[in-house]
């Protein structure tokens, strides 16, 4: 079983095993890249640290290695052929490579953190398995020059620069051996790359391709060469790598609106509830042009506001609900968006701005004092008697237990209580547990995946009731072995079923929809004076605040424990049934 953390929460990615005192991270592959590995994980590691700070800065930093990495990834795949490597373009890669390798150094010389833990990191490469080295306890002790506390005004330690001016030598050398040994195929991969980031794609094949990668060797000589000069003291500063291959490859704003949304729902992580719902906008799009549509680059403002204004006419005629109008125009605003902002293949966003008002037709409803008795009063409520035949398999056996209870003391979306595994829930010493949401698993999916992974604390209601014994006697797996998932959404039969448990027959309705729960449970949040940033921890939703708070607030599990505790229900009077 995972023990609790009370020091602080894992950042993206940070996990233990089952057993292990070592944090691991791992990475999973964006659907427009899955293609490229072998598996769902892009990577997986051992962060080497049982401290869970530490932790969290090692994972910050391969996040930003792999996110860039990915760039490039996704670059290369929707970069274009081209025809030959021209003169221009072989001067436009070798300069840029030049300037990418001198603002890496520059970037390095700046951050003496960053350049203290690396040097640290060779000095221990450099001398692992040395009779020489100091150990305490057999474990390595690096010089204190790459321990001491690090003043940024200062900069970098002698003992740090020296290992950094070491390694840039010895990387000036292999550079001048693979220029003089002309070792073309070397620089291949960095010139793939760079094309790639440029919006070409070149291989070995591609005629020009031989001269480019010799001057790129001698951009690399260069480079390194000026890097050296730097740790001479000399001033090199870095240029410009903002070029443009533009000119190399065949224009793309001819673009169809269709081919546009193809390549929209494989650029990113998006589930198949956003992806219809972007279908069904651009088919209402087609539809209020007679299939008429024109080319991405050739759609302008005044097709914005035709749409606009026909989606307005469906609304004054009763055929359209004011928010789906809204949701229809922000979709094909947001494709729209998608072409200028990251395939930059129109000059500007032509819609930016247009929106249809709105309101809500249906709100949600709170749950009442006399919602919670009619709950209460139900047998699956008070004796355990769980649904049976069509119903208990749409409702997930024990899951129509549990998911409701678990809702009203967490705020938890129903997709995520029912695609819960047995080792989503943490154990502690004292009898307390966590809820670990998360999308780790095979068939586990979060709208909005970066706000919605999160831990949430068992309410100790929840505790009484069972529930911690209940996970105890469930076999490893998913939490509700009679659940099923329909199309790959793990909540929909069991909203089908929710809907028939509140409405029973024609006309009676005992309590509101499930969502309500999750208002519900933020209400009773807000009454408790629970900060709002520490609420959206608990929910999933978007933190609110500046930057600083949105990014650099880390909220401890004892501040989330205390807040899940403010969660009451008067009303609802639950004997424990479970195991009795």
């Amino acid at each position: 079983m995972k023990k609790v953390s009370e020091q602080m929460t894992p950042a993206d990615g940070v996990f233990r095993r089952p057993g292990s005192g070592i944090w691991q991270w791992g990475i999973k592959a964006p659907a427009d890249l899955r293609g490229l590995y072998k598996t769902q994980w892009a990577h997986r590691c051992s962060l080497k640290t049982a401290d869970l700070r530490d932790a969290n800065g090692r994972a910050a930093e391969l996040r930003a290695e792999w996110l860039a990495r990915f760039a490039v990834e996704r670059a290369a795949i929707s970069s274009l052929p081209i025809e030959s490597v021209t003169p221009e373009l072989r001067r436009q890669l070798a300069e840029r490579i030049h300037a990418v390798l001198l603002a890496g150094d520059e970037q390095l010389r700046d951050d003496p953190v960053a350049s203290q833990r690396i040097a640290a990191e060779l000095h221990r490469a450099i001398h692992e398995g040395s009779s020489r080295q100091m150990t305490i306890g057999g474990v390595y002790v690096p010089p204190e020059g790459h321990t001491r506390p690090v003043d940024p005004l200062e900069g970098h330690s002698a003992e740090t620069q020296q290992v950094l001016a070491d390694l840039n030598r010895s990387a000036l050398a292999s550079a001048a051996t693979a220029q003089a040994a002309q070792r073309l195929r070397a620089a291949l991969p960095l010139v793939q790359a760079e094309a790639a980031v440029l919006g070409a794609r070149v291989d070995e094949t591609t005629p020009g391709i031989r001269e480019a990668l010799k001057d790129v060797l001698k951009a690399q000589v260069r480079a390194r060469s000026d890097i050296v000069r730097r740790d001479a003291g000399e001033v090199v500063d870095t240029p410009s790598s903002q070029l443009s291959v533009a000119t190399h490859q065949p224009k793309v704003a001819s673009m169809t609106m269709r081919a546009l949304f193809g390549k929209w729902k494989t650029a990113d992580v998006r589930g198949p509830d956003a992806i219809n719902a972007c279908d069904r906008a651009l088919k209402l799009f087609e539809e209020s042009l007679d299939g008429a549509v024109p080319p991405v680059s050739d759609i302008t403002r005044g097709h914005g506001a035709d749409f606009k204004g026909w989606l307005v006419t469906k609304i004054n005629a009763g055929a359209m609900a004011s928010k789906t109008a809204h949701d229809r125009l922000t979709s094909v605003k947001g494709l729209l968006r998608y072409a200028y902002e990251e395939l930059e293949v129109i000059p500007k966003h032509p819609w930016r701005g247009l929106l249809i008002k709105h309101k809500t037709e249906n709100p949600r409803r709170p749950w009442t004092h006399g919602h919670l008795q009619e709950l209460a009063a139900l047998p699956l409520f008070s004796a355990y008697d769980l649904p049976r035949g069509k119903d208990g398999w749409r409702g997930g056996g024990a899951a129509a237990y549990w998911v409701p209870l678990i809702g009203l003391y967490s705020g938890a979306a129903v997709s995520e209580l029912c695609q819960l595994r047995t080792n989503d829930i943490e154990f502690a010493a004292d009898g307390s547990g966590l809820i670990h949401i998360t999308e780790d698993d095979d068939g586990q999916q979060l709208k909005n995946f970066e706000h919605r992974r999160r831990v949430v604390p068992v309410h100790s209601e929840l505790v009484r009731l069972g529930f911690l014994d209940y996970v105890k006697a469930t076999p490893p797996g998913q939490l509700w072995p009679d659940m099923r998932f329909r199309k790959g959404k793990p909540g929909a039969y069991f909203s089908d079923w929710f809907g028939t448990l509140r409405k029973p027959a024609p006309g009676v309705e005992l309590f509101p929809d499930f969502h309500s729960i999750r208002h519900t449970a933020r209400s009773k949040l807000t009454a408790a004076g629970v900060a709002v940033q520490i609420q959206d921890r608990l929910t999933g939703h978007t933190v609110q605040g500046s930057a600083g708070t949105r990014v650099y607030t880390h909220v401890e599990t004892p501040q989330l424990r205390q807040a899940i505790e403010t969660i009451s229900y008067p009303g609802l009077n639950l004997p424990r049934v479970y195991g009795l």
